[in-house]
C-alpha cells in the first residue's frame, strides 16, 4: 500500500465550503482546521495565540521575554500585525484609548485615527476603527502592561 499526498490550494477548499452542506463543511474543517474558513479577520483572531498563527510567529517567544514591558509590546505588535492582514503599518492608522478611573480599575474606552498627536508606534496601529476596538479589547491585560510599564 503506497503512501500518498494529495495537495489542495486554499481558495478551492474555502470554494467547496462555501458551496457545501452542513457534512461537507464539517468534514473540511475537520480536515483543515476550522480556522482557514473563517474569512472574518475579527472572529479569527481573539488571543494571542490566533495572531501568532496569523503572523507566523512563536507564542512562546513572545511569552519568554522576561521584562514585562517588552512582552506587552511584542504581543500588542503581534495582535496588530494579525489584524492588519498583511498590510504594512501606515502613518495614520488606528489605535486603542484607555481610561483609568480613581479606583484602579483599567478599560478600553475609545480609539484614535492618527491624524491626532500621538505617540503611537504604527507598528501598533490598525487599519479602522472596529479593528482598534477589537485591539484594545482582546488584549487588554498586555496594554495594561505596555501602558503602566508592569
Amino acid at each position: 500500500m503506497s503512501t500518498e499526498t494529495l495537495q489542495i490550494e486554499k481558495q478551492n477548499a474555502v470554494a467547496a465550503y462555501n458551496k457545501g452542506d452542513e457534512g461537507s463543511k464539517t468534514l473540511l474543517e475537520n480536515l483543515f482546521g476550522k480556522h482557514h474558513f473563517i474569512t472574518d479577520i475579527l472572529k479569527r483572531c481573539t488571543t494571542l495565540e490566533d495572531a501568532c498563527r496569523e503572523t507566523g510567529k512563536d507564542m512562546q517567544s513572545i511569552l519568554s521575554i522576561a521584562d514585562p514591558y517588552k512582552q506587552a509590546e511584542a504581543a500588542i505588535e503581534t495582535f496588530a500585525e494579525a489584524l492588519r492582514e498583511g498590510e504594512p503599518a501606515e502613518e495614520c492608522w488606528y489605535y486603542p484609548y484607555f481610561y483609568r478611573s480613581s479606583g484602579g480599575g483599567f478599560s478600553f474606552g475609545d480609539f484614535g485615527d492618527g491624524h491626532d498627536c500621538s505617540t503611537v508606534g504604527a507598528r501598533l496601529r490598525v487599519d479602522s476603527a472596529v479593528k482598534a476596538k477589537h485591539l484594545g479589547n482582546c488584549m487588554l491585560s498586555y496594554y495594561k502592561t505596555y501602558i503602566n510599564g508592569k
